[in-house]
């Protein structure tokens, strides 16, 4: 049966309120909370048709064979039929370890056939990378009444992120990451259980010998007249271990960090600074810590402690945008103490010398933080003058009738003020062109005088006459 592989946290019927109030019921002990089973239907219990023959593996809902078209699992319930039915089987005499039903796997068939059957189921979620998952099967070659009678070795499982296709009965060739150490033999059921941290999102679970038969060891324990080992499956579980909170473990001030916990159990969040106060009870936590903090995720029956460490980033500045005179040179100096640096052209220097106008950035890196500055360089003519008509004629013929500047280079800004001969101010503009008409005074002389501001940020003076002809 396929499914979205799309990542959720499950909970079990009475743990969904643990979601909401889990600081408060999970340290109390009263969140029935626990971790949830990747693998749906582990003990093959669900099943839409009782088996009632051999290789009826698809019976079992949501277990196939890695799309083999010949090698066929068995399905064998209590409650079936025929050679399939437990626990005397054709295939060997076998009670289940738990619950109605179990599945039979051929791991080698007639040496030198190379025959091979696999058992796979897809996960109800993806594998998180990282985490570390706790996987377990119940595992026997049965009692009396053997089909075969041999043990053998390299008895493994694959897990994948997508699912395996098997070409016929051939071995699959793959590297499965659990493998059974030796040879497995067993007429009563046996525990196996691997610990494995995921370092893929793997959704898909097969088991089997993925070994051709050169590569395979073979034991005879029951002489039946068949050469090859067969097993019988129960209880497969793919379990998240112990709690564990995943994040960034070290971030530079100001930064935000995520954190979040591996499994499915109600939890809550708290600091080692002061655990009693719970900061939330959502499945992550979004916290921007202003210093080094170790954080605390509260379980059902776990907690489990992340520290971020908080490091200072490099104090640089590159200054405010600048505007240079032509031929003049910049110097810009980014010390920092055992920091790396890496301006916009690869140099790598501390210091960069400025000559031409344009955009210069850097990036300062002390080992854990790295910080960008920029800044953007003009160039132009920065001589500065100002000249004003020493006579205006303000007839309206249009022709010099007003005061105003006839050279006004590399000023930004300025004001003017004209007085008469007696001290009296009888004009006052901030216009950088003056324009003033001389309306409602005499012929005669007047004075001005103008405050400016440079392009570079200078401030001066400059004062004059100019003479009035009516």
């Amino acid at each position: 049966m396929n499914r979205s592989p799309v990542f959720r946290l499950r909970y079990s019927a009475r743990s969904v309120e643990c979601k909401h109030i889990a600081a408060l019921l999970c340290l109390l002990g009263n969140a029935p909370c626990i971790a949830q089973d990747l693998v749906q239907n582990g003990g093959f219990e669900q099943y839409t048709f009782l088996p009632n023959y051999g290789g009826q593996y698809n019976r079992c809902v949501g277990w196939g064979n890695a799309g083999s078209s010949m090698g066929t699992p068995d399905y064998l319930h209590l409650q079936g039929s025929g050679q399939v039915q437990l626990p005397n089987s054709i295939f060997g005499t076998v009670a289940p370890y738990a619950g109605s039903a179990v599945m039979g796997v051929t791991m080698i068939h007639t040496p030198g056939t190379n025959f091979r059957e696999y058992i796979s189921t897809q996960l109800s979620a993806p594998m998180v990378i990282g985490n570390t998952y706790n996987i377990s099967l119940q595992l026997t070659n049965g009692a009396a009444n053997q089909f075969v009678g041999y043990g053998c070795d390299h008895i493994g499982i694959r897990l994948s992120t997508a699912p395996l296709h098997q070409l016929g009965d051939a071995p699959l060739g793959l590297v499965p990451q659990l493998e059974i150490p030796g040879v497995f033999w067993s007429s009563s059921w046996q525990p196996i259980s691997f610990s494995f941290t995921a370092d893929s999102a793997y959704q898909y679970f097969t088991l089997g010998n993925f070994h051709d038969d050169a590569s395979t060891s073979v034991e005879l324990h029951v002489n039946t007249g068949v050469v090859g080992a067969y097993c019988f499956v129960d209880q497969v579980a793919v379990t998240p271990g112990h709690m564990q909170i995943a994040g960034p473990s070290g971030i530079c001030l100001g930064d935000a960090v995520t954190l979040s916990v591996n499994n499915g159990m109600a939890h809550a969040w708290a600091t080692t600074a002061d655990p009693a106060s719970i900061l939330s009870t959502d499945p992550v936590l979004h916290v921007a810590p202003s210093q080094t903090t170790t954080y605390l995720a509260y379980g059902s029956s776990d907690t489990a402690s992340f520290t971020v460490s908080v490091y200072p980033p490099p104090a640089i500045s590159l200054g405010n945008d600048v505007f240079l005179c032509a031929g003049d040179s910049l110097v810009l100096d980014v010390h920092s103490a055992n920091a790396t640096y890496l301006w916009q052209d690869g140099s790598t220097d501390a210091v960069y010398n400025v000559f031409a106008p344009g955009t210069y950035w850097v990036e300062v890196s002390n080992g854990n933080c790295t910080i960008r500055d920029s800044l953007t360089v003009g160039y132009g003519d920065c001589q500065v003058e100002i000249e004003f008509p020493n006579v205006i004629t303000p007839n309206g013929d249009g022709v010099n009738d007003l005061f105003r500047p006839v050279v006004n280079r590399g000023i930004t800004n300025m004001s003017t003020v004209i007085y008469n001969r007696w001290g009296n101010m009888v004009f006052e503009t901030s216009d950088p062109g003056v324009n003033w008409k001389a309306n409602g005074v005499a012929g005669g002389t007047y004075f001005w005088l103008v405050h400016y501001t440079d392009r570079l940020g200078g401030t001066a003076a400059q004062a004059g006459v100019v003479t009035v002809l009516r």
